[in-house]
């Protein structure tokens, strides 16, 4: 126990068999000895007596110790409190309630209806089956225990295990699951009693936590699962993802200091789109008409069309003074160019989407908002973070900022535009109705083409992304758009026909590398390195890819990092540790990041992944 907190249970398992326990591991893992009730005191044998004298004794011995205490128990009147009361424990970290009659009296070894256990599954999650083994006692003779497995992310259809069960299923269930197995055996192990099967099977199943664990290839395990029912209804392709278990892990394990605990619930404040609409309104709701609104948006095809989506509905509301506002090439909106850029615009209200969150201000004084999908890094005091991380699926930023907006104005007619950033950045088959609904009226051609040439204008040599911005607010379709004679489509041509000449060129250099790392090389001044690290994290799929350029910005180098290996990158460029000093690098997703920084910086990074600089 850590205070009132109960530690996980596998925080535990770290002193358990062990004869000697370290002083580290005593103070990093300490216990209590809890006393739930007392069979003997004072002389006399208490088993027979009833409950709530027992307590009454177990309380008179004041055990208030750091060590030695008494469980929390409370006498309830009606079940009208046992909800509050079970989300008490579940805070303290208990994995339920154990509920008694004050009558009763201690039956070694058993509980029987007397004392009634309360628990409630942390999630459900939709699981494919990978492997089935021969059961024990009646079921000896079928395939009845199932190891199962989750999708690795939404592209990325790799099976990564994640849990095993054998309970929750019918006889006649189990018996129809062992004929289909045998049927559609890939492999068999252990002479029989373990088959490596098609995965075509999805389960839905139940469990009481998500712990860490080196048994399986995803890292993780489900404690305690159960299968609450065969899902006939779901494909495969249609599982829950690694995401959604990193994010049930995550979410029952806050750290102990109450400051990190503050610091992630504010990060991850808003878990579903219901409760980001609440957010998003009270918000809007402290913003009067004639205040000046800047909105700082990020200048990939996501970014533009996010903001341009946002600029559009707040002036249908009836906001007078709304301005956009795109960072420069390094994309940082912590910069002092960048700030300097917001200043100028002279803000009281400030909206910052697809750029990421820290918990340091970008302008102080100004109210700000921050919309985002990548993973937060903290939010200043007294601003708002409205955050999809955690959802699943994940939106991209522009598919946010329309749902939210439609709480506001009518939005229909501008979906081809948050359209386009969803293609751009989550790809023409994400799982999202709206997309589905656009590719229906608009065609996925004319989006496909509308997106390439609203990303040209960032990637070009010639960084003009508000021309892009302009050409999303002039036309009203994608087709209008791709086929239109102005200036601003024009110029967007002209800037795609760059970036196809240098991303030829780009593919012809050779990757080295230096362990698990695949370094790419290029000298180019189109931002073609995402797209160079894009293309060779599938042909590396196990290495972690750098695709770097060095000739985006002059004095510095500009890198992505991709990987298909399983690796988070975050955490693999956040563990790099580099000396201080400027640049910046390890923002983003958990499979896509990157960075921009100083050619000596740059070297020292190289350095540390081993490679001879």
């Amino acid at each position: 126990m850590m205070g009132d907190k109960i530690l996980p249970f596998q925080q535990l398992q770290q002193r358990l068999g062990r004869k000697k326990v370290s002083p580290e591991l005593l103070a990093a893992v300490p216990v209590a000895f809890i006393a739930y009730d007392v069979l003997y005191a004072q002389d006399r044998v208490l088993i027979n007596e009833p409950l709530k004298e027992r307590r009454t004794v177990l309380e008179s011995l004041q055990l208030n110790y750091a060590q030695v205490r008494s469980c929390t128990s409370q006498q309830m009147v009606d079940i009208s409190g046992l909800d509050a009361e079970f989300m008490a424990a579940r805070d303290r970290g208990n994995e339920g309630l154990m509920v008694k009659d004050p009558n009763s009296t201690y039956k070694p070894g058993r509980r029987g209806r007397e004392w009634l256990k309360i628990k409630r599954a942390l999630a459900t999650l939709d699981v494919v089956v990978t492997a089935a083994e021969v059961g024990s006692a009646k079921r000896h003779r079928f395939l009845s225990d199932y190891t199962f497995a989750v999708r690795k992310s939404e592209s990325d259809p790799t099976l990564l295990n994640v849990g095993k069960a054998y309970s929750g299923l019918t006889d006649e269930e189990v018996t129809q699951l062992s004929n289909w197995f045998r049927a559609h055996t890939l492999e068999q192990l252990a002479h029989g009693k373990v088959c490596i099967v098609e995965p075509r099977i999805v389960l839905e199943v139940t469990f009481d936590r998500v712990q860490a664990s080196d048994r399986h290839n995803s890292g993780f395990a489900l404690r305690f699962p159960r299968i609450l029912r065969i899902r006939d209804d779901k494909p495969p392709e249609e599982i829950d993802t690694l995401e959604t278990v990193r994010t049930l892990a995550h979410s029952q394990d806050l750290p102990n200091n109450p400051a990190a605990q503050d610091t992630l619930k504010e990060a991850f404040a808003t878990p579903d789109l219901e409760a980001a609409l609440g957010v998003f309104q009270t918000f809007i709701a402290n913003i009067k008409p004639e205040q000046p609104v800047t909105i700082l948006h990020d200048s990939d095809a996501d970014g533009v069309t996010a903001g341009v989506v946002l600029q559009l509905a707040l002036s249908r509301v009836g906001y007078s003074k709304v301005t956009r506002v795109i960072p420069d090439r390094e994309r940082n909106a912590w910069t002092s160019a960048n700030r300097e850029s917001v200043k100028a615009s002279v803000p009281e209200r400030l909206f910052v989407l697809d750029l990421g969150s820290q918990s340091e201000p970008i302008i102080p004084g100004v109210a700000t908002c921050f919309i985002d999908r990548h993973r937060p890094e903290g939010v200043p005091k007294g601003d708002t973070l409205i955050s999809a991380y955690t959802w699943n699926p994940i939106p991209n930023t522009s598919l946010i900022i329309w749902e939210l907006c439609k709480s506001l104005v009518d939005v229909s007619d501008i979906d081809w535009i948050a359209a386009i950033g969803t293609m751009s950045d989550l790809g023409e088959k994400a799982p999202f109705e709206m997309l589905a609904i656009a590719k229906s009226k608009y065609t996925a051609k004319y989006l496909k083409e509308a997106t390439a040439l609203i990303n040209a204008s960032r990637r070009a040599a010639n960084y003009q992304p508000e021309v892009a911005a302009k050409a999303l607010l002039t036309h009203t379709s994608p087709k209008e758009l791709v086929n239109s004679e102005s200036e601003e489509v024009a110029q967007l041509r002209t800037a795609r026909e760059e970036v196809k000449v240098a991303l030829e060129q780009a593919r012809k250099a050779a990757p080295v590398f230096a362990g698990n790392v695949a370094l790419v090389q290029m000298n180019s001044p189109c931002q073609i390195h995402p797209l160079i690290a894009q293309s060779w994290r599938t042909r590396l799929p196990k290495y972690i890819v750098i695709a770097a350029n060095e000739g985006y910005i002059p004095g510095r180098v500009n890198f992505s990092v991709r990987t298909d290996c399983g690796t988070n990158v975050l955490d693999f460029l956040g563990n790099l540790d580099l000396s201080e000093g400027e640049g910046n690098y390890g923002h983003g997703h958990d499979s896509a990041s990157g960075g921009s920084l100083p050619i000596e910086k740059w070297h020292e990074l190289l350095s540390k992944l081993g490679f001879d600089v």
